[in-house]
């Protein structure tokens, strides 16, 4: 089953208020598939880079909607992390003022570890296997960074 890329935006506003998160939702040109914003509350949305994803084929067992579902669980492990540890702004803040690297990329590190752990419980058991492989490799890109 596949699903159209002008479709993307409804279908994960779709699984994200299902779970009663709220964001705002915005579609643009960044430089990954999606990026949630915890200080503006809001869902950035590259369509493009979805659909690059998508037509790769990473796991040919699952749908394009149950990968996009992948994508989106990450992300909604960040809102889920922003909730659990609301003083993750102020820390954002305080790192920007040491203006050290190294502490910042291992802050992102921690906050993207986070996500996918707190992502993991809104899976179906039937896709969690593809999910922590995803999750498996997109830390190790996120190493490289």
């Amino acid at each position: 089953m596949s699903i159209e890329a002008s479709d993307y935006r409804k279908f994960i506003e779709k699984l994200v208020f299902k779970e009663g998160m709220c964001p705002s939702y915005e579609v643009t040109e960044i430089d990954t598939v999606m990026s949630y914003s915890f200080s503006a509350n809001t869902l950035k949305i590259n369509v493009f880079l979805i659909a690059n994803v998508l037509s790769k084929k990473p796991y040919p067992n699952l749908t394009d909607e149950q990968m996009l579902e992948i994508m989106t669980y990450h992300e909604m492990g960040h809102m889920k992390d922003i909730r659990k540890n609301p003083t993750l702004l102020d820390e954002v803040i305080e790192l920007m003022k040491l203006n050290d690297n190294a502490v910042y990329k291992e802050f992102l590190m921690r906050r993207e570890i986070s996500a996918w752990e707190y992502g993991k419980q809104f899976v179906p058991i039937e896709i969690l296997d593809e999910y922590n492989d995803f999750n498996k490799h997109s830390l190790e890109v996120y190493k490289e960074l």
